[in-house]
């Protein structure tokens, strides 16, 4: 049955095994995308201002989606996601709001980021989800009795990343006419 395929100890240890191959590929990404080589991105103290106004509304929006999620339980609503997913959404709405924060207040690139290797590495990655979604949908396993499987979290990481993506191209360009405006008077 398919959905044995989405339990058991042996998926978990290939989720497990697949969250940390995630985290290598984002060291990786990380040094592939700042200048100097470093897996360290440095920023000046405004930036690290605004990053901790980011973190701190990134924190309250993980609190009021996990809140939604308890009161949905309690209510006994039946929503048709595994645990994992909902903790993934949680995980995402901070992210999403930590990153258009970050961007918005032009605290989101470091000092020693490339721009263009970074908004490259954003919408590559979502397609990378997206991609894998497609799969399922055409495999018929993205909604498997009643439920929709973990394909679901590479449907809402793909999101994730093209929508930061794309805010911080448009943020990009806005940056540009702007220069563009203040070169000219």
């Amino acid at each position: 049955m398919v959905s044995d395929m989405f339990s058991g100890t042996w998926f978990a240890m290939c989720v497990s095994i697949g969250i940390i191959v995630g985290l290598l590929i984002c060291i990786i990404i990380i040094k592939f995308t700042n200048k100097d080589g470093k897996s360290k991105t440095q920023y000046d103290e405004m930036q690290e201002l605004e990053r901790g106004k980011a973190y701190k509304y990134a924190f309250w929006t993980m609190c009021g989606v996990a809140a939604f999620i308890g009161c949905l339980t309690l209510f006994e609503i039946k929503i048709p996601f595994d645990m994992f997913t909902l903790f993934l959404m949680v995980i995402l709405s901070g992210t999403v709001v930590q990153a258009s924060y970050c961007i918005m207040k032009d605290a989101y690139i470091g000092l020693n980021t490339n721009k263009v290797k970074t908004g490259i590495a954003l919408v590559v990655i979502g397609i990378i989800n997206l991609i894998n979604v497609i799969l399922f949908i055409v495999k018929g396993k993205f909604f498997v009795d009643g439920m929709f499987n973990l394909s679901f979290c590479n449907l809402l990481c793909g999101l994730a990343m093209l929508f930061i993506g794309v805010m911080f191209v448009i943020k990009n360009v806005v940056s540009k006419k702007e220069d563009s405006v203040d070169e000219e008077s």
